[in-house]
């Protein structure tokens, strides 16, 4: 189909399309992976989330800021050799990266890769996931997007740093909530979350996160929406948050300077329905990058 062309309306995916700043504020890297436990073409998602962008604009009223204004780049899409895990390659190529990070994913098996991308030590590192789940499953079918969490426990880091907000009910085992609530990590239900607001939860763990300077990683695993607005998320449940929620949430993830990068996962277009999923991820990311740029406003 061919776009309709008007050059007062500006599409967000040739933005970032012709993104090519040499010293950007934002980088953009796609992640085509897929370990999941749920069979699934994650690995479509970054071309599927880029093509979504082009049915958004540049300009967001509410906060009177234009993407055209952002120093971004758009670096394409990770390459690797190494298919049984990847990690230590992805991590390498991250580590290069300028600017505020975005990981298009793939499953959330990149979230650790991710983290590590970001090249400080962990005990450094503040971890903040928006997920319907505690992604601490065992390593008895080794590492998949099940376990990303309790590995990154076991390379070292700390609980105390990992807080995760909507995990939702029938959506985890008792035997892994004790698990994660021994690690000492902070796991919050969608039901208290939403009695408190989630971008007051996101914005009370960033405030907390850079008091302690810590460099905040943010998983935004997109089955955290309600099943109804992300049918192309294999976890995605009845019970989740708005894409409005979701949306706020990501704008002030992208305007605290403790951000340093911020993935957007678990999305499969061979299931998805009316581009519902790889929407809401876009906008999600256009949310994002312009908390970015409003870092450049305060």
């Amino acid at each position: 189909m061919t776009l309709h062309r008007d050059a007062e309306w500006p599409r967000a995916g040739e933005w970032l399309a012709s993104a090519s700043a040499t010293n950007p504020a934002l980088t953009v890297v796609g992640v085509p992976f897929q370990r999941s436990i749920s069979p699934g073409r994650a690995d479509l998602a970054p071309a599927a989330i880029r093509d979504a962008l082009l049915k958004y604009s540049t300009y967001h009223p509410d906060h009177h800021l234009d993407l055209r204004d952002l120093a971004a780049l758009d670096a394409g899409d990770i390459a690797w050799t190494n298919d049984d895990d990847p990690s230590k390659e992805i991590a390498f190529a991250l580590r290069k990266a300028a600017g505020t990070l975005v990981l298009l994913g793939g499953d959330n098996f990149i979230t650790r890769p991710g983290v590590h991308g970001l090249g400080v030590p962990l005990e450094q590192v503040g971890l903040l996931t928006l997920d319907a789940h505690l992604d601490v499953r065992n390593f008895d079918a080794g590492l998949h997007n099940g376990n990303p969490i309790r590995a990154l426990m076991d390379d070292g880091l700390p609980g105390e740093n990992v807080v995760q907000l909507g995990l939702l009910p029938f959506a985890n085992s008792r035997e892994y909530w004790e698990y994660a609530r021994g690690q000492g990590i902070t796991s919050v239900t969608a039901n208290t979350v939403r009695e408190q607001g989630l971008a007051g939860c996101v914005q009370r763990t960033l405030d907390d996160f850079a008091a302690r300077g810590l460099t905040v990683y943010v998983n935004l695993d997109v089955d955290v929406l309600d099943r109804a607005f992300s049918p192309g998320t294999p976890g995605a449940r009845p019970g989740g948050f708005t894409p409005d929620e979701v949306a706020a949430a990501a704008f002030a993830c992208g305007r605290c300077t403790a951000v340093r990068a911020m993935d957007l996962v678990e999305i499969d277009p061979n299931t998805d329905q009316n581009g519902l999923s790889c929407l809401a991820a876009a906008r999600f990311f256009l949310e994002f990058a312009t908390g970015v740029l409003a870092r450049g406003e305060a």
